[in-house]
């Protein structure tokens, strides 16, 4: 009896171990996630959908909604999802991930303010426009001091 309570002990943890992609309290300096796909999720709209979804396999399907330069505040606030294999948010199950984006390689700098220090708030990001015209961005899953993922480049668009 006493073997088969051990065994079933070990396999609740083995499970539960699994089920959580890794996420457990061991060196997190060196652990790297496994991250299968990025959703964006528009934090601006009540049901705060998902708009687009990237995957190391097929890119980007969906975009980013435009941000007003005529708005109050013009900026956009999108929720940002690091899903493992089992389909759960790693940012949300792990203190030490963070949202995070910068600008893509070549894209042009002066279409969003790159200088705030208000744009990255764990699970979310705020992308502020300050001049018209379309730019690209790179959504990273910060861990720590690197990115677990980085996605190819999206676009953005500010508006008058």
């Amino acid at each position: 009896m006493t073997r088969s309570i051990a065994l079933t002990l070990f396999i609740f943890i083995a499970a539960s171990f699994t089920a959580s992609c890794g996420n457990d309290d061991h060196d997190h300096e060196h652990e790297h996630h496994d991250i299968v796909a990025i959703e964006i999720v528009d934090r601006g709209q009540t049901e705060m959908p998902t708009i687009a979804t990237w995957t190391a396999d097929s890119g980007w399907t969906g975009g980013l909604p435009e941000a007003s330069l005529s708005a109050d505040n013009p900026r956009i606030s999108l929720g940002v999802r690091a899903l493992c294999s089992h389909g759960d948010d790693l940012i949300q199950k792990n203190e030490d991930l963070e949202a995070r984006y910068k600008l893509a390689e070549g894209a042009p700098g002066e279409i969003i303010d790159l200088d705030r220090n208000d744009v990255f708030h764990g699970d979310h990001v705020h992308i502020y426009g300050v001049s018209a015209g379309t730019t690209q961005v790179e959504f990273l899953v910060w861990h720590v001091d690197h990115a677990d993922a980085v996605t190819e480049p999206i676009a953005i668009t500010i508006i008058d």
